[in-house]
């Protein structure tokens, strides 16, 4: 994944973004929290000991076999971020 890649989304949630905002008022979702992956792929560290935030997210999973009309299954799931305050200074 690349810097820029880390950065961007397909998909937004303002029931996510709302609650990270009341987890940490001073982060912004989507430009201030980011899973473990998305922020070492920006070259960061998320610090020893942090705990992330659990947020629900849909992951979509391609079509499979001939009788489908080719929509993604989508599978709710979870994901933890963390906020820019947890990352290594």
């Amino acid at each position: 994944m690349t810097d820029h890649e880390a950065t961007t989304f397909k998909y937004f949630s303002i029931v996510n973004a709302e609650a990270l905002a009341e987890v940490c008022p001073d982060c912004e979702a989507y430009r201030d929290w980011f899973t473990y992956g998305r922020w070492k792929a920006q070259g960061e560290q998320v610090e020893k000991g942090q705990h992330g935030t659990r947020i629900a997210i849909i992951h979509e999973e391609p079509a499979k076999g001939d009788g489908e009309d080719g929509t993604p299954t989508k599978i709710p799931s979870t994901a933890t971020v963390f906020c820019r305050h947890q990352i290594a200074k």
